[in-house]
């Protein structure tokens, strides 16, 4: 759907990684890969592998949540 390189270059199939999609009333905005081992942001793309006009929103969403996430895995 956001015609990005998740499926295209097997990060679905990478171990040690989580990923996420970021959504606004159920429309996928962008794909977040979040380490594991290091709970840091490695990337996140919108469609075409672009940043949208929510990137800065979401990258401090996902922030101010990690905590949250770790206790989650």
């Amino acid at each position: 759907e956001l015609k990005h390189c998740v499926h295209t270059n097997g990060y679905h199939k990478k171990a040690g990684i989580l990923l996420m999609s970021a959504r606004l009333d159920g429309k996928r905005l962008e794909t977040i890969e979040l380490s594991l081992s290091t709970f840091k942001i490695i990337q996140a793309r919108g469609k075409d592998n672009k940043p949208t006009a929510y990137h800065e929103e979401i990258i401090e969403i996902l922030k101010r949540n990690l905590k949250k996430v770790a206790d989650l895995v």
